[in-house]
C-alpha cells in the first residue's frame, strides 16, 4: 500500500490513507498490478515526484525503522 509522495520540491506527505479501495492483477494473465484506495487530503499529481512504499514492518503494519521505505519514481 502507498505510505506517502514526495512532490518535485522535496515536499514528503505520509500516511495518506483514507479508506478501503481495491487491489490485485488486471487479469488471471497479466502480470500488472493495481493498487487504488481514498487519500484523506487533497494532493496535486502533477507535482508528484515519486510515491514512498514502506520496506519493513512488524506484522502489524508498524514501521519499525525510519526512513524504511521504496520510493518509485512517477512518469
Amino acid at each position: 500500500m502507498v505510505s506517502g509522495v514526495k512532490y518535485k520540491d522535496g515536499t514528503t506527505i505520509m500516511n495518506l490513507y483514507g479508506g478501503p479501495g481495491t487491489e490485485g492483477y488486471i487479469s488471471e494473465d497479466s502480470d500488472e498490478y493495481i493498487s487504488g484506495f481514498a487519500f484523506d487530503r487533497v494532493i496535486d499529481p502533477d507535482q508528484v515526484a515519486s510515491v514512498l512504499f514502506y520496506k519493513t514492518t512488524n506484522g502489524n503494519g508498524d514501521v519499525t525503522e525510519e526512513p524504511e521505505y521504496y520510493e518509485v519514481a512517477v512518469k
